[in-house]
């Protein structure tokens, strides 16, 4: 028998703008928010039509 398993559901993000591994504790303290899924880390940053191309705009 097929069983179908959601995994949509209670997602949280938050953005960590560096690029070192954080240690539990200080990925504990940032600042969460509920997202469904697909979601696109890039639309919670400002949107700047002066930005230049590349690997930075996913």
């Amino acid at each position: 028998m097929r069983r179908i398993i959601t995994m949509n559901d209670n997602w949280k993000f938050a953005l960590h703008r560096g690029f070192e591994p954080m240690e539990k504790e200080a990925a504990e303290k940032l600042d969460y928010v509920p997202v469904t899924l697909p979601h696109d880390w890039q639309i919670a940053s400002p949107f700047n039509r002066e930005m230049t191309p590349g690997a930075a705009q996913g």
